[in-house]
């Protein structure tokens, strides 16, 4: 998985540098994962393992429940990663976020994620270089940091409408470099957002 580090000063260049980094999960308890809510609503344990084979695009290893929650923190531990954080965010923060083993539309792969993240990494760095250059377009003033943005909500926002405005644009364009069944994910997840804001 991709994974951001930066580093940076009040008056130094800020240098973002994708990396790959390991990181191991161990679950020493099995049982007691009987069920998950998603969106106010609860799924047996039986379907979260078929939507976390879906989603994570890995087989379930065994039907103990303790693999199950091996995935699930796989899937909750986004940390350092924009494509894990888009994974995320699509499998259990949209409105219509659900958990179904064999969804209507297929789930992104890893690799599509990946590339989806690149948008991510790209206005994160336009940003830092922005700010660094004395062009804040935030209005916050000064230098903006890794920190300065993580710490921040507002800040957070900026960068996820920055890439929210890039995304739409090559989707408008059908230029995203990703398969068909993403292109149609993401567009039908745009034009519902677009039309709840057009009626608020």
């Amino acid at each position: 998985a991709s994974s951001i580090m930066g580093s940076s000063g009040n008056n130094d260049d800020v240098v973002v540098q994708p990396r790959v980094v390991g990181v191991e999960n161990y679950i020493t308890h099995n049982g007691d994962f009987e069920f998950f809510r998603v969106k106010d609503k609860y799924y047996d344990v039986n379907l979260v393992q078929g939507w976390l084979e879906n989603v994570l695009e890995t087989p379930l290893p065994c039907a103990v429940d303790s693999a199950a929650i091996a995935g699930m923190i796989d899937l909750l531990r986004t940390q350092g990663s924009f494509a894990l954080s888009l994974r995320y965010a699509i499998c259990l923060t949209l409105n219509d976020s659900k958990v179904e083993a064999d969804p209507a539309v297929p789930y992104p792969t890893h690799a599509q994620y990946e590339e989806i993240a690149k948008y991510f990494e790209s206005a994160l760095q336009d940003v830092l270089d922005s700010s660094n250059n004395g062009n804040d377009d935030d209005g916050g003033g000064g230098v903006i940091t890794l920190e300065d943005i993580s710490s921040n909500s507002d800040r957070r926002a900026w960068l996820a409408s920055i890439v929210a405005e890039r995304l739409r644009g090559q989707l408008d364009a059908n230029t995203l470099p990703i398969e068909n069944t993403t292109n149609n994910f993401l567009d039908a997840s745009f034009r519902r957002k677009q039309q709840r804001g057009a009626s608020s």
